[in-house]
C-alpha cells in the first residue's frame, strides 16, 4: 500500500456553489493507521497539517503514523 499516494488525495466539499478541497482524516481510519475519533481536537489539527505537507523528504509517512 502506498500511504503517501492515498493521503495526497483530497476530498471535495461544495459550499455556496464553490468547491473546497481538504485532506480527510477518515482516510487514516480506513487505512487502519489510527482511530481518529479518539484523538483530541488539537491532535486532529496537527495531523491534518502533517498530511497537507507530506512530501516524503521533510515530512514522511512515519510522521503520519501515530
Amino acid at each position: 500500500m502506498n500511504l503517501t499516494k492515498n493521503l495526497l488525495n483530497t476530498s471535495t466539499l461544495k459550499i455556496n456553489g464553490e468547491e473546497v478541497h481538504y485532506y480527510s482524516l477518515n482516510t487514516l481510519e480506513k487505512m487502519g493507521i489510527t482511530d481518529v475519533s479518539r484523538l483530541p481536537y488539537s491532535m486532529k489539527i496537527l495531523l491534518e497539517g502533517v498530511m497537507r505537507n507530506l512530501d516524503d523528504h521533510i515530512i514522511t509517512e512515519d510522521h503520519v503514523k501515530l
